[in-house]
């Protein structure tokens, strides 16, 4: 699988975010986004995600045929900062409600690596902000997604939740997954195989 983009460029009314950006990331690959604050990287990761477009340019995604495809829900995994879930809920009944949504299976053992087992009926409301970030990464992997679009994973994170998000990585990778980060941190920039950078 390939994911294309050819001089893409996002405007915020006369604010440049960034322009004529031009790159191709592969499958199998950790891809990392980095850049200086503000210089658009969330933005780039929501545009690759379909989240929101391009003001100009193009991207497209190709399977290992050539052929293009829209990528579906349950295809795509994706965390940030600004992820909302919800707070009344448990986790046990997000993971349910967001899977059901996607059309997805669930998988249980993530919730075990996430090392939120023993919480997951309370309620998320009552959890810290490094639980919280635990929670945000395993809705994005819970699904085993083709995609996975991860922005600042490492977050409020202790040691044990960064090695919950190499954890995640890892096994991306191995299963030939897609893996984009968007950060400046150090240890996850350590991680990429291909750097695009926005400064």
């Amino acid at each position: 699988m390939q994911l294309i983009v050819e001089k893409i460029a996002k405007l915020y009314g006369e604010r440049i975010v960034f322009s004529n950006l031009s790159f191709t990331l592969e499958s199998g690959k950790i891809v990392i986004l980095a850049g200086k604050n503000g210089s658009g990287k969330s933005t780039l990761l929501k545009i690759l995600a379909g989240i929101t477009r391009p003001t100009v340019g193009d991207l497209s995604y190709q399977d290992d045929n050539g052929q293009k495809f829209i990528p579906q829900n349950k295809q795509i995994g994706f965390c940030s900062p600004y992820l909302n879930l919800y707070l009344h809920f448990s986790l046990e009944e997000n993971i349910r409600f967001f899977n059901k949504l996607r059309g997805t299976e669930y998988q249980p053992d993530w919730l075990e690596r996430s090392g939120l087992k023993d919480r997951s009926y309370d309620l998320l409301k009552n959890y810290s902000s490094g639980m919280l970030q635990r929670a945000k990464l395993l809705f994005a992997v819970t699904h085993s997604p083709e995609i996975l679009f991860l922005d600042e994973p490492g977050s409020n994170l202790d040691d044990s939740g960064r090695e919950f998000v190499a954890e995640i990585v890892k096994r991306q990778k191995e299963r030939n997954g897609m893996i984009i980060i968007a950060t400046n941190d150090n240890v996850e920039m350590e991680m990429g195989d291909q750097i695009v950078r926005l400064d």
